[in-house]
């Protein structure tokens, strides 16, 4: 019988690992790349954590008392919507290189010359704050389905089905924040290189890069599975 420690234990844990999902990097590195403090950074990784939790929960509120189901067909409808996004951010972030809106500023600190990432679009706290959000909210809807499907129906009890959704919630923002913030640093300790300017480029560009491929191979499982089953 499954104690409430071991239902709390395996939600931490599987939130943290799903957190840190291939697809859900790509698209934090596209915000946290552009994060000026290592505060802004832990916001980007938990507000990305808050709105992936927000999802999750209103799903699985459906799925325990209202008896919703999650089809395989949505799930996969979910999934295209998540490449879709991530195509998106990417070809944004390679729009900005293109177009010259992320360059660097020199600055002098003593007797030593720094690099410094400028984007003249990107840098408001707020808007980091409204995307990250909603990208989580959007990832939370496609991942919903396998939690929903897989693990609520073995949990007997509404109430620890409830809390298990709440830490699972908990070990995704814990996850997704550490995770925008390693990403976040490996940018600033960039930003110090002898080569600045190209490294940061070469990374901003990786970060785009990574986002569009990935997004090209989800949308297209997503679609195979919809063509499979129809």
């Amino acid at each position: 019988m499954q104690t409430l420690f071991t239902i709390l234990s395996l939600g931490l844990v599987m939130g943290i690992k799903h957190s840190i999902e291939a697809d859900h990097i790509a698209a934090v590195s596209t915000i946290s790349r552009q994060a000026r403090s290592m505060k802004d950074s832990l916001l980007t990784g938990a507000l990305w954590g808050v709105g992936h939790t927000a999802s999750i929960l209103a799903v699985g509120l459906a799925v325990i008392f209202l008896n919703f189901t999650v089809s395989g067909t949505l799930a996969l409808f979910l999934e295209g919507i998540v490449g879709i996004m991530l195509v998106y951010l990417g070809l944004g972030v390679l729009q900005d290189i293109r177009k010259g809106k992320i360059h660097f500023h020199a600055h002098i600190h003593g007797s030593q010359k720094h690099l410094h990432l400028h984007a003249h679009e990107e840098n408001k706290a707020h808007h980091h704050s409204h995307k990250s959000l909603l990208i989580g909210m959007v990832h939370g809807m496609a991942g919903s389905a396998a939690v929903m499907l897989l693990l609520l129906p073995t949990i007997s009890s509404s109430f620890q089905a409830v809390l298990f959704i709440l830490v699972f919630g908990v070990g995704t923002i814990f996850g997704m924040s550490a995770a925008s913030m390693m990403i976040s640093f490996a940018f600033r300790r960039a930003e110090e290189a002898a080569k600045a300017d190209t490294l940061l480029k070469g990374l901003h560009s990786f970060a785009g890069i990574a986002s569009v491929l990935l997004g090209i191979v989800i949308l297209n499982e997503s679609a195979s599975g919809l063509i499979f089953q129809n």
